[in-house]
């Protein structure tokens, strides 16, 4: 049995898929559309949500709590990594 996934994106190009799993909510995995190999881990803390940029280059996740009713802190934060390294932009 497959473990399930709290958060996908596929990059704008079709050729990646990005995905946090319930788990290992601090572990974002890139992995290759058309083998299904695992091209790469990110290392982000309270990760729980990832988006692609729009070229395709850099990948958005969204950290911390989700969204309450009122908001209130913690706030999320948004972490951007570029996906030719896997480096945190700072």
């Amino acid at each position: 049995m497959g473990s399930s996934v709290a958060s996908v994106a596929f990059s704008p190009d079709g050729t990646i898929i990005a995905d946090i799993g319930h788990r290992k909510a601090g572990t974002i995995k890139l992995w290759s559309s058309a083998t299904g190999e695992l091209l790469r881990k990110l290392s982000c803390d309270g990760a729980n949500r990832v988006a692609f940029s729009a070229d395709g280059a850099v990948l958005a996740v969204v950290t911390g709590e989700r969204p309450r009713d009122p908001p209130r802190p913690p706030w999320p934060e948004l972490k951007l990594f570029t996906l030719a390294t896997g480096e945190a932009r700072t």
